[in-house]
């Protein structure tokens, strides 16, 4: 199945459309516009990607804020002796 594509006009700086057409030329792109896709293609893709590692931060930081206010209790055995070590002091 083929894509619909769409034409954008992009304006660039002269000094970077000069190095773009150096690495066109030394990495072996077809032309100016294979290298802009797949240009375009990475930065989505990055982007993408920092979006999960970002969301997965977010949940654990929730995670760790919600144990903070947690409080469990200490095993009955611990509260035990507690206990006892209090009513022997008296």
């Amino acid at each position: 199945m083929k894509l619909k594509t769409i034409q954008v006009l992009v304006k660039l700086p002269s000094r970077l459309l000069e190095r773009m057409d150096e690495i066109v030329r030394d990495e072996g792109y077809t032309s100016r516009q294979e290298f802009i896709r797949e240009a375009v293609r990475e930065k989505v893709r990055s982007i993408g990607s920092l979006e999960v590692v970002e969301e997965e931060i977010h949940a654990r930081r929730r995670k760790v804020r919600a144990e903070k206010f947690e409080i469990t209790p200490p095993p009955r055995s611990s509260l035990q002796r507690g206990v006892r070590r209090e009513a022997n002091r008296f």
